[in-house]
Formats: C-alpha cells, sequence, structure tokens
C-alpha cells in the first residue's frame, strides 16, 4: 500500500509539472479500483488540462524550451517578447460574453416592471452574448497561448523524412540479403 501511494504521489508530482494538474487515474493506482469520485476528479482534471494547454501553457513551454535548449539565445536578435502586445479584441470579445451573460441571467431572474423594458433587455443581452460568441469563434486563435522562442513549424522534420523507406533490421531480411 505504501508503494502504491508513493507511486501515484510521484505521478502527481510530474504530472503537476508537465501539465499544472495531478495525474489521471491515481485512485485505481492507490486502491486497484476504479470509483466515481476518480471519474470525476479526472474529468475536472482533463477540463483543467484542456484550459491550461491552450490558454496559459505558452510560458511554460518557453521554460521548457529554453532549459532543454531548444532555443539558442543571440544576444545580437532581439527578443522573441517584443512586441507582444495583443489585440483589442482579445480583452473585449471574452469581457462582452461574460457580461452579456450574466446580464441575461440577471434580466431573466429579476422582477419584471414592464414587459417592453424586459423584451428590450433580453434583446440587447442576447444580441452581445451571440456577437460575443461568434467574435470568439471567429478570431480563436487569437486566444491560444502560443510559446514565442521555438516556433511550432521549427519542430516539424523535413518533408523528404516522411518519403524514405525506413531501415530494416530483422534477421530473417538481413538474410535475404
Amino acid at each position: 500500500v505504501a508503494f502504491k501511494n508513493l507511486w501515484a504521489d510521484h505521478a502527481d508530482a510530474i504530472s503537476l509539472v508537465y501539465s499544472g494538474t495531478g495525474a489521471l487515474k491515481t485512485d485505481f493506482t492507490r486502491t486497484g479500483k476504479r470509483t466515481i469520485g476518480g471519474i470525476l476528479a479526472d474529468g475536472a482534471n482533463s477540463a483543467m488540462r484542456y484550459v491550461k494547454n491552450n490558454f496559459f501553457d505558452g510560458q511554460r513551454q518557453d521554460s521548457f524550451d529554453l532549459f532543454l535548449g531548444n532555443y539558442k539565445v543571440n544576444p545580437l536578435a532581439s527578443s522573441p517578447f517584443d512586441g507582444t502586445q495583443r489585440p483589442l479584441r482579445f480583452f473585449l470579445l471574452p469581457s462582452g460574453l461574460i457580461l452579456g451573460l450574466v446580464m441575461l441571467l440577471a434580466t431573466l431572474l429579476m422582477f419584471h416592471y414592464s414587459s417592453s423594458y424586459y423584451v428590450i433587455a433580453l434583446a440587447f443581452w442576447s444580441i452581445l452574448v451571440v456577437v460575443s460568441f461568434r467574435g470568439i469563434l471567429h478570431y480563436g486563435t487569437d486566444f491560444v497561448d502560443r510559446p514565442r522562442l521555438v516556433k511550432w513549424n521549427q519542430l516539424v522534420p523535413e518533408s523528404d523524412h516522411f518519403n524514405e523507406k525506413p531501415v530494416q533490421i530483422f534477421a530473417e531480411d538481413l538474410k535475404n540479403k
């Protein structure tokens, strides 16, 4: 039992460094049984990983790239972090969506003094929610926190490597030659 707990704690520590959340399926590692609480915790961890990896992980990946030597610092080049001002829509669209949802909910729940005000308020906040949501979908890549040190296309192997024939390493293939 102590070894299983040590193993699960170690998995949590490594996963926390790499993904920002605890390891998945540690309930099974600790007890040997899959529990409803463990499934719910894994679902919450998976949702948190999705949010962190898409919206908050760029600087973490930059630190890994710098530490592992994937990025070589050139003292003569300008900083990759210069000119990182995000467009105004990066702040306005999520703010409009949150404000619209809160006010739409408040309008639905509040005491209604007049039906005309109620209809106008519902229409206004609904339009704000729809426009903000469509804007977020349209400009979705602006909301992703990408690494700035190593670009994704620098990590993709050259295209001619995919066309090479794989090397045969089995003994029977060596006999036929």
